[in-house]
């Protein structure tokens, strides 16, 4: 089951914190994915970077932006429960498979246009600490009503069939559908 808004924005939120951290010293992770993020969902919903061997000064090779981008990304994915980030068409333009609901919160509509913007843009992508402010005002269940609203009619942001949905995901939000749980498999090596 993925875990209700509540803790996934608390997860969010020490997420912001972390690249906030980063960017507060002056540093870049460069390749940051969902693979990257550890977290829990316990009493004390928390997040952990991995894979931080390749943490360099942002003026040696690349800018924030980077991880920016990337953070946006993670937000999109955790907050809607969409199965992968927003891409850009080869026009600079948000693909259109990754909408941003119009009834999300004002604030987090303009802080994803932002940072989905073509890299030209006039205006930055988004910091960590825009991402935690906005975050903070966000009632969580504003939220569990949206993601719950966007995925009784249609699969998932980023689905093209409920085939694509992983099962936590139909369990959360359509209790009638159920799908078989996958063996476990193990291969020596």
């Amino acid at each position: 089951y993925p875990p209700d808004a509540a803790v996934r924005i608390k997860v969010l939120l020490s997420i912001c914190e972390l690249f906030g951290r980063l960017e507060r010293e002056g540093l870049v992770h460069g390749d940051i994915s969902t693979r990257k993020i550890l977290w829990r969902s316990d009493a004390a919903p928390h997040a952990y970077l991995l894979g931080c061997d390749g943490l360099h000064l942002a003026a040696s090779s690349s800018s924030p932006d980077v991880d920016r981008l990337a953070l946006a990304g993670l937000i999109y994915r955790g907050l809607l429960l969409a199965n992968s980030a927003p891409a850009l068409d080869e026009h600079g333009v948000l693909d259109s498979r990754y909408p941003i609901p119009p009834e999300l919160d004002d604030r987090l509509q303009a802080l994803f246009a932002r940072a989905f913007a073509n890299a030209e843009a006039d205006a930055p992508r988004p910091t960590p600490t825009e991402w935690h402010e906005a975050l903070s005002t966000v009632a969580a269940a504003d939220i569990d009503q949206l993601t719950t609203a966007l995925y009784l009619d249609e699969p998932p942001i980023g689905s093209s069939t409920y085939a694509d949905v992983p099962e936590a995901v139909l369990r959360a939000t359509t209790p009638a559908l159920t799908m078989p749980s996958p063996q476990p498999s193990f291969s020596g090596t």
